[in-house]
């Protein structure tokens, strides 16, 4: 979850697993109007605009690649993905080398890309630990968000070249159609299985 503090910027709540990772969990929300798609995610891209694989954070071992601790095998894949889903259980994109991005694709009723105007890149500035009520400790992630144009004096922004950010948007753009956003098991199975 994406939240902005006005004293810290924005920020990114994280889990830590046993081995001392962080990871952050990707949400994804879809909306239909007729045959018209909303599909808002939060999740992370490579240095490389690349989607990245997402993980499962298991207790005992960590997190792991959701390909590898979560599918038995090619044959049980759509299964496994099933019944992952319907667990209901949180999936983390790992944030090292990643860049976390918050976007909103809308589709019109022949799957083509009506609005893209929603796309936004954060980036890591540091890490603080939080408390939670029950003792056990998770992660912020504080980021500053990605603008293009003039510098100005706003706080928790990073400015950068408008060529290299929609060089990002398009490389997004080329990997989500409607029929991958249309519901958490396609967008999830997209991610897992293209890695």
């Amino acid at each position: 979850m994406m939240n902005y503090n006005p004293a810290v910027g924005y920020t990114f709540d994280g889990k830590v697993d046993c081995n001392g990772k962080v990871g952050v969990a990707g949400n994804y929300k879809v909306a239909y109007k007729g045959d018209k798609l909303t599909a808002t995610i939060l999740w992370f891209v490579d240095l490389n605009g690349k989607l990245v694989a997402p993980a499962h954070n298991d207790l005992m071992k960590g997190f792991s690649p959701i390909a590898s601790s979560v599918i038995d095998s090619e044959e049980s894949f759509e299964e496994d993905m099933e019944r992952f889903i319907r667990s209901n259980k949180p999936y983390y994109g790992m944030v090292d080398n990643a860049i976390p991005c918050v976007l909103k694709l809308k589709f019109d009723e022949k799957g083509n890309i009506e609005d893209d105007s929603e796309f936004d890149f954060f980036i890591q500035r540091t890490t603080q630990t939080v408390k939670k009520d029950d003792g056990t400790l998770d992660v912020q992630w504080l980021c500053d968000k990605w603008v293009t144009g003039p510098a100005n004096e706003s706080m928790f922004l990073w400015h950068q070249d408008e060529k290299l950010y929609l060089g990002y948007v398009n490389k997004i753009k080329q990997q989500l159609t409607k029929d991958i956003c249309e519901d958490r098991l396609s967008f999830l199975s997209y991610l897992v299985k293209d890695r």
